[in-house]
This record gives C-alpha cells, structure tokens and sequence, in this order.
C-alpha cells in the first residue's frame, strides 16, 4: 500500500498548521510577559513595608502598587 496525498486535506491542512505554529510562539511570548509581572510584583512584595502616606502623588502610584503598607490606629 502506498501512501498518496490527497490535494484538498493538504490544503487545509497547511493553513492549520501556519496558524498552531503562530499561536504557539504568541503563547511563549505571553509566558515572557507574565514572568516579567511577576519578577516585578515579587521585588515590590519584598521590599519593606511604608507608612500609608496622607497626601498620595498620582505620579508615586506606581511605586505604591504591591507595597505593603504600614497602617496604625485603634480598633
């Protein structure tokens, strides 16, 4: 028995595979950016804790984002 490609599975076939191969690299791509997020949330998590400021710069928000933040008062 020989094997003989037939012509219209081949051509749908060929789109698939152009389309699982780009799907894959965007997926690893998406890995790359994730481990980026994390390797940042982890560092600012680390970092020490810091007194909740009264007055909050909307320029500093990002330096506040994942910081743990020290708050004091009574119950």
């Amino acid at each position: 028995m020989r094997f003989k490609p037939k012509l219209i599975p081949t051509l749908v076939m060929i789109p698939c595979l152009v389309i699982l191969l780009l799907l894959g690299s965007w997926q690893i791509e998406r890995l790359s950016l994730k481990n980026d997020i994390k390797s940042k949330i982890e560092h600012k998590i680390d970092q020490e804790n810091i007194p909740l400021p009264f007055k909050i710069n909307l320029d500093q928000i990002e330096d506040l984002e994942y910081r743990k933040i020290l708050v004091t008062g009574k119950y």
